[in-house]
């Protein structure tokens, strides 16, 4: 086997690995969740397609001329993180141009099979193909603020066959990007790309507990966010109507999206009823859901990706208008300022 492929495949055996591997722990990159300000930390990872700018293109043009650093493929939360792996330009060059061979068959004149050869042939990965990026996302909630922080990004591209065409899949050649410090954004002096705008739901019950890396006092995300929401430190609005409300509006608003307000008979001395409305405080636990709105950018100048956090929904369960099934629905939107 050419050399090439070798290196190529040990990579991909590397890749595997980690995909596989269900360990998960405590790296250089989340040990900032150990801070007394960060309420709340999991990880999220998504896998995106940027469009119209390809991010995949951008990193692997840039890495074949050594303009930034690519590593060995490593995953959230797997021991390597700790000791990430750069690759050298005649690494990266051997995973994207690398030799193959194949076995063509051979016929004579008349279609009969007379044996077959082995043709070598260079496989080079074409920057124009439809391809997404693995995100490691750490969502965090620092002094009533929610975050995202980006570590690394890894293009999956590259697609690989065996030596008689069978396609294989797509792999992950590289991880880049890196980015060592949590609240390092861009500066004003940075080159900055727009990448795209993303909704992101996460379902608060269901958030993998592998995955958490910080709940104060059992709260989730919503939970922890909501004293901040009551202190009107952000703007609201009612997803219905887009009404914008502060927060001593949440219970009466809320309670009318869910037909909850319940008439209660008040007595005076004379025994005459006076009907009036008796509204329970609404509970951040009826939350079931919340949808992150961002905006990704690419630093050329760093290297990193990151993203803004601009809004967010949150969902309930509500009954249809015909009051025969429940369904979870957006009632609340949150603008960070």
């Amino acid at each position: 086997m050419p050399t090439k492929l070798t290196s190529l495949l040990l990579l991909l055996c590397h890749f595997g690995f980690a995909q596989n591997n269900d360990q998960f722990t405590t790296t250089q990159f989340d040990q900032f969740i150990t801070r007394p300000q960060i309420e709340w930390a999991s990880y999220a990872n998504v896998t995106l397609d940027f469009e119209p700018v390809i991010l995949n293109k951008i990193l692997l043009e840039r890495c074949s001329k050594k303009e930034i650093k690519a590593a060995l493929p490593i995953e959230s939360g797997m021991p390597e993180a700790n000791k990430v792996i750069f690759l050298s330009k005649k690494a990266i060059d051997s995973i994207l141009h690398f030799s193959r061979q194949n076995i063509v068959n051979l016929y004579d004149s008349e279609g009969n099979n007379i044996g077959s050869r082995t043709v070598a042939q260079q496989t080079i990965f074409d920057t124009s193909a439809k391809s997404v990026t693995e995100i490691v996302q750490i969502f965090y909630i620092e002094n009533g603020k929610p975050a995202s922080y980006i570590p690394w990004v890894s293009p999956v591209i590259l697609p690989v066959t065996t030596s008689s065409g069978v396609f294989l899949g797509n792999t992950t050649p590289f991880s880049s990007c890196f980015n060592f410090t949590y609240n390092s954004f861009a500066s004003e002096k940075d080159k900055i790309t727009l990448l795209s705008q993303t909704n992101h739901k996460l379902y608060l019950d269901t958030v993998a507990a592998e995955r958490k890396l910080k709940e104060l006092y059992g709260r989730n995300m919503v939970e922890t966010l909501w004293p901040y929401i009551m202190a009107n430190k952000y703007s609201l609005y009612l997803t219905d109507s887009d009404k914008k409300i502060k927060a001593a509006d949440i219970n009466a608003e809320l309670s009318k999206i869910f037909n909850e307000a319940v008439p209660i008979p008040v007595y005076d001395e004379n025994g005459n009823a006076t009907i009036k409305t008796y509204i329970a405080p609404f509970s951040p636990k009826r939350f079931t859901g919340i949808e992150l709105i961002q905006d990704w950018y690419y630093d050329y100048t760093k290297n990193i990706v990151f993203n803004k956090i601009k809004a967010a929904y949150l969902y309930a369960k509500k009954w249809d208008s015909n009051n025969l099934t429940i369904a979870a629905v957006p009632v609340l939107k949150i603008v960070f300022n």
